[in-house]
Formats: C-alpha cells, structure tokens, sequence
C-alpha cells in the first residue's frame, strides 16, 4: 500500500500508491530550493535587450523588503535564502517584462510518526503527529485508509493547530465497525518532496483511550488522622449510561516521591486508610474501559489534600510557636545572641508594660532575699555566745567536763533573758543584748 513515486528531476516525490491519487510535478519556470541555500537567478532574454537589466518581485515577496540581495550582470543572487523569499521574480529591460521565474524555498518534510486514539464509543478516531519545525504554508497532509482487505482507500484531510503544534486526521468510525481492522497511512507532501508514516493495522476497540478523570478532590475524614476521602467524575467525553469505565489510584505523601497505587476500581470514590498525620499527600487517577478494551487514559491533574489533624493540638503547637517567637513569627530577642538581638527590628515597650512590671518583681525578690540574709545573720551572731560558753569536749567520751561557770550574782541589776531588738545591720558585735558587755567571763 505504501510507496514512494519520483516525478523527476524538475519535480519533487509525493506520496502514491493504489488508491492515493496521482503524482505531481513542479511546474515549468519555477525553481526549488532548500532553506540556507544561495539562489541564483537568471533572465534568458536579458542578451535581446540593449537597456540595463534590472530585477523586482511580481507580486507579494515578504523577503524583498529585507534588502538581502546583489545583481551580477543580468542575474539576481539570492544569498541564505528563508521560506519568505519564496515568490514570483521578474526581470525588465527599458520599462518591458522579459521574464518571469517562481522560487519556492521549502525543506522536505519529515516522515511523520502518527499516533491513533479513541476517546469514547461513540466518538471518531483521531490520528495525530507533532513535527520538529514549523510546517510551510505549501505542506498538505493526508490520511489513506482501507476498511477491509482489497477495498480502496479513501482519503481524509489532516489539518495543523498551529497553537498545539499538532497535525490532527479523523477517521469517522461507526459502532458496528468496532471490532473490524483499519489500514492506515499518512502521506506528508509540500514543494521540496514528501514523507509518508509507517503503515498501521488496528481496530476502533484496540485504540480506545479515555480522557482522564475530572474533578479530583482530596478531603479529611473527620476524627480520623490516618484518612483521606477522594472522590472524581467521569471524563465530559464518555457516556457513563451505557459504558462503565474503571479506575487506577495513586498517591504519595510530601516529600516522598514513591507512589502508592490501588487498582480494581469501580466507583468514583475511596477512602485512603494509610495517610501520613500531619502530611500534604498529591493525589492523581485515571481511566479504562471496563473490559480493558484499549490503553489507560493518561494521569489527571494532581489534587492535594491533607488528613484531620485534631484542634487540641493544633491549638498547643500555635500557642507554643506564639511564646517561641512572639506574636508576630519572629525568634523573641531575648532568645537570640547579642549580634542577633540588635538585628531584630523590636519597638521599645511602654514603662507600664510588661518590662516595667517584670523590673518590680525582680526588685520585690530581691529584696526579700536582703531580708532573709540579715535575719540569718542576726540570729548566727545571736547563739554564737552560747556555742562559747559551751566546755570544750563535752559530750565527747574520756574527756572531763570543766566546772561549771558560775552562776552571776543575784544582786546583778542585769537579767539573764535577752532583749529582741528591730534588726539592723549585722556587724562584728551583738548588740542586741546589753548584758552582753558587762556579765562576768572567764577567759
């Protein structure tokens, strides 16, 4: 079915075979020419003429203007010549036309890989390519099929989006004809020559492919840390009242890259019960036909949704990160290092703020501290007399006791039990008891 036919040397190949239609040719006085290459032009009938000889395009030339040009005698040369110098050039001698030449700059197109695919039951096939380089305006497309052995081929036009960069063919296919097997070609052709794709045997149900599922959400299950609910639709293309489609899950949870996958779906819904707390998971589905007729459709857009997380918790972790680094988000100054803390932009409190009230309460502790050492010491000083009066080793075996001091004289105006005086300031000497300085000693 597939073959190439040569048109010789003033034409260029086209795609032909049985059923494909019929070779062209270049027509006479054009000249072809690959892009990048230089042009020359000649004008035949410049030796008839006796004026000089010069050259301008005949009609729209979009290369003219670029000035890319240089006459040699009656000739016009043509250097690195672009798909937009393509046009109709002509050569003039004393105001009269002496000749005419077309020049078509085109690169022979590429064999095109062609893919086909069937959205739905009901819907046509598809075959479409993308090729390297921009198709020139010249570039034709067709489609060749047999739907049975022996029988010709018919032709569909293929059209190009020039936004999706893309050649696109429809084959219109009847529902009776599922099951039977297509012969498909597509033939590329423009001025430079032709390319013709591999030939393809398939039937409708073998290239089914739905679109992907649409409307993709992840949502938390209540009280459930460990839960995710995910729920879909079917693709606007396929008709779910008389063909059911089945479905493929994956998902995978920040930052990991591994997917989990779970398969045999029937309903358009699941409940994950494997979630990672706290986690963001990126969730994708897709589609097939409920028999496996056909291919997996491709991935649908990535839905991201995170489990229940408890608001207790929540609520400690915010109330820890606002004593941790204030209310506003920033590490408080008084937890950075010196360098630090200046660099930290921190308005001065109010006095009556929470500094001025923190300054009392380091005073009023402060000074209960003083308190408490001066009473200490008073009460050391106090019973530092009796540890002297006590002998020397009593209550130490072996050891005699000394006599008793004794007991001072009844006529002593002074009284034996001590007068607690208002604390002062302790110093070397108990001054509290008076009677201190005059009882007897012994030494």
């Amino acid at each position: 079915m597939q073959g190439l036919l040569g048109a010789g040397s003033a034409g260029a190949d086209i795609c032909s075979g049985e059923g494909r239609g019929r070779a062209t040719t270049v027509p006479p006085g054009t000249v072809l020419s690959a892009a990048g290459a230089n042009v020359t032009l000649t004008c035949p009938r410049a030796l008839q003429s006796n004026g000089s000889v010069w050259w301008q395009p005949e009609g729209r030339v979009p290369g003219w203007a670029s000035g890319r040009r240089e006459l040699r005698d009656t000739s016009l040369v043509l250097p690195a010549v672009r798909p937009e110098d393509s046009g109709r050039y002509g050569c003039r001698a004393g105001g009269r036309l002496l000749h005419t030449v077309h020049l078509l700059v085109d690169e022979p197109p590429e064999p095109p890989r062609v893919s086909c695919s069937r959205r739905s039951h009901q819907k046509d096939i598809l075959c479409e390519w993308q090729p390297r380089a921009r198709p020139s305006p010249s570039t034709r497309a067709v489609l060749w099929v047999k739907r049975a052995p022996g029988a010709n081929a018919t032709e569909q036009r293929c059209r190009f989006f020039p936004r999706a960069h893309r050649f696109v063919c429809r084959i219109p296919m009847p529902p009776v004809d599922d099951d039977k097997l297509l012969h498909v070609s597509v033939c590329v052709s423009n001025g430079a020559g032709s390319a013709a794709s591999a030939d393809r045997l398939f039937s409708a149900n073998s290239v089914l492919k739905p679109d992907p599922p649409v409307n993709l959400t992840v949502d938390p299950v209540e009280a459930a840390p460990q839960q995710l609910r995910l729920s879909w639709t079917y693709p606007p293309s396929w008709d779910a009242s008389f063909y059911q489609l089945r479905f493929q899950v994956r998902y995978r949870a920040e930052p990991s890259g591994a997917y989990a996958q779970v398969d045999g779906l029937k309903d358009t819904s699941l409940v994950i019960r494997d979630a990672l707390r706290g986690a963001r998971h990126w969730v994708q589905v897709r589609a097939r036909e409920e028999f496996d007729l056909g291919e997996w459709s491709e991935w649908s857009r990535e839905a991201v949704g995170s489990p229940w997380a408890d608001p207790r918790e929540q609520e400690a972790i915010t109330a820890w990160d606002e004593g941790l680094y204030g209310a506003g988000g920033s590490l408080l100054p008084e937890l950075l290092g010196s360098a630090d803390a200046e660099d930290v932009n921190t308005p001065e409190p109010a006095p009556d703020g929470p500094s001025a009230v923190s300054l009392y309460t380091l005073l009023a502790a402060g000074g209960s501290l003083l308190l408490g050492a001066v009473l200490f010491t008073g009460i050391v000083l106090r019973y530092r007399r009796r540890w002297r009066k006590e002998p020397r080793g009593r209550g130490k075996p072996g050891t005699e006791a000394l006599p008793a001091e004794p007991p001072p004289s009844p006529s002593s105006p002074l009284s034996d039990v001590p007068l607690l005086l208002p604390l002062a300031s302790p110093g070397p000497y108990d001054v509290a008891n008076m009677d201190y300085f005059f009882t007897p000693r012994a030494w």
